[in-house]
């Protein structure tokens, strides 16, 4: 159930076994829920609208961009609760993933896409990503 307050959803994405959903909202959020829908936690950091999201293929990493051409990645295994009994994800370093192998890769700004942009272009030139399946 989407939380009552909360702002429309921008991207949304399973993870590749399909146990959990993360949902960006225009308020800057993602929210991960279970396959039932039960809530698991949010992603707080971004400073704008979150536009893409992906998935690591052990659904333990999300990486997410927005709309102020921010790249971040989330730690799903690694949740806190804050002082309003919500879990938070922890935002991870870029070197935290190095090793992870993504199962979807539609982030228009992320390691994996370096090639889509030349010298000089402007982030809002390429408007979506998406990589083959054999990777």
């Amino acid at each position: 159930r989407w939380p009552a307050g909360s702002k429309e959803a921008t991207a949304a994405s399973f993870s590749g076994d399909g146990s959990k959903l993360a949902v960006a909202s225009k308020d800057f959020l993602i929210r991960v829920f279970s396959a039932d829908g039960e809530p698991l936690g949010v992603c707080s950091g971004h400073t704008s609208v979150v536009t893409h999201l992906d998935w690591d293929l052990a659904g333990r990493w999300v990486q997410s961009n927005d709309m102020s051409y921010e790249l971040l990645f989330w730690a799903l295994a690694d949740a806190a609760a804050d002082g309003g009994g919500d879990r938070k994800f922890r935002k991870a370093r870029p070197a935290d993933v190095q090793p992870v192998s993504w199962a979807t890769m539609t982030c228009r700004l992320a390691w994996g896409v370096l090639g889509a942009y030349d010298k000089g272009m402007a982030g809002s030139a390429v408007n979506g990503v998406d990589r083959d399946a054999g990777r």
